[in-house]
């Protein structure tokens, strides 16, 4: 089948399937007999095509991936909130969801496309990735680990009473910091002191555990690479540690 014509850095997976944008500003021109076109024929008119389309975009800002762990025995489930830049395939987040799976939870990861990290209000990736998680999951959220950007669902993990492992939280951020500092003992956050987004005194009174890292970046790497890979080895024990006792 033809693809339609795109402008403006539109990605599309399919005429069939989900309209991935990494903009919001695209001009679409169907070929003739495609889909868009049957849309436009059934619509009757470009507004009702457009609205598809906003629907499509909407859904394809975040994807949900379930990991494989035939061995999720204990029906809880954890989501993985990635940073802009850094994906669940990392160190960091990748060892957590190891670490989950090895306790039996079932680990959900979310993906943002290309470009969201540039979306105008980032909240909308959050709360798009808890919509989508519970349309396509059949069970809740017990706990979220968060890298970053990730870290902006601290209000909402903290306000519905979820649990949460913060990994570089963005504690230059008023709300953050207000909702980790009325965190509990089931959230852990660990930032490093080179990082001009960790400020630890933001949150001074919080009940939850912090773990301050001396000359750590935002990627929490030092820069020896040997003491980089040390501090992953010690970061994921701590997640380990954590989530037992959750």
């Amino acid at each position: 089948m033809a693809r339609p014509r795109v402008k403006n850095r539109v990605r599309l997976s399919s005429i069939d399937g989900p309209l991935l944008l990494s903009q919001r500003l695209f001009t679409i021109t169907p070929p003739a007999g495609s889909t868009l076109c049957a849309l436009i024929a059934r619509g009757g008119s470009y507004v009702g095509l457009q609205r598809h389309i906003d629907d499509e975009y909407r859904r394809g800002m975040v994807r949900i991936k379930r990991l494989g762990n035939e061995a999720a025995t204990t029906g809880r489930s954890a989501l993985l909130l990635p940073g802009a830049d850094y994906p669940a395939q990392a160190p960091l987040l990748y060892w957590s969801a190891a670490a989950l799976a090895s306790h039996g939870w079932c680990v959900c990861v979310a993906e943002w496309e290309d470009g969201d990290g540039d979306f105008a209000n980032p909240y909308q990736l959050i709360d798009r990735a808890f919509e989508v998680h519970a349309a396509e999951s059949s069970t809740g959220i017990d706990l979220v680990v968060a890298k970053s950007l990730g870290t902006l669902a601290l209000p909402r993990c903290v306000d519905e009473g979820i649990a949460g492992v913060w990994l570089t939280p963005l504690l230059n951020k008023p709300e953050v910091a207000s909702a980790l500092r009325a965190a509990d003992h089931r959230h852990l956050a660990i930032g490093g002191t080179k990082d001009r987004h960790w400020i630890p005194e933001a949150a001074q009174g919080t009940n939850a555990k912090i773990i301050a890292l001396d000359d750590v970046d935002h990627a929490l790497l030092h820069d020896d690479w040997r003491t980089s890979m040390k501090l992953d080895s010690d970061i994921a024990a701590e997640v380990d540690a954590h989530v037992q006792g959750v």
